[in-house]
């Protein structure tokens, strides 16, 4: 359900950098603190939001994302943010955060780690939701088997 610009539009705002897969959108006003990784190119950025490129030698795009999401780098982000109308993070600010970056072994094990629960996580909610269905299908029957209806 993304929006769509035109050609030409998309060639104005992918003038200067075009973002490629493995690259990171942050999101600076509004939503701050929201960071997602670009699984796919031909996209253009909206104006709340900075690309992120990962020194690919030192960090991993994924770890890079993750890192963004967490509670350290969100404490970092908050205590940084102009409240005005809209809460937004200066991209000299973001600048100055402090990423932590082990070694490339290191962080494709955490990688590693986090999809692995994330995963179970997922997976953890499709039974929840099953858990629901079945509780209202049981309360169901059971309304129909007091009035008779069963």
């Amino acid at each position: 359900n993304a929006r769509r610009v035109s050609e030409s539009d998309f060639l104005n705002r992918t003038q200067r950098t075009k973002p490629i897969e493995g690259d990171i959108v942050y999101c600076r006003e509004g939503s701050v603190g929201n960071a997602g990784m670009i699984e796919h190119e031909n996209i253009c950025l909206a104006q709340r939001v900075v690309l992120l490129r990962a020194n690919r030698k030192k960090i991993l795009p994924k770890y890079f994302a993750l890192v963004l999401n967490s509670p350290v780098m969100r404490k970092q982000v908050f205590s940084n943010i102009s409240q005005t109308t809209s809460p937004r993070i200066n991209i000299g600010t973001l600048k100055q955060l402090k990423v932590p970056v082990p070694s490339l072994e290191e962080q494709q094990y955490i990688v590693k780690i986090i999809e692995s629960i994330l995963e179970y996580e997922e997976n953890s909610r499709e039974f929840y939701s099953v858990e629901n269905v079945l509780k209202t299908l049981k309360s169901s029957i059971l309304f129909k088997a007091f009035r008779g209806e069963l």
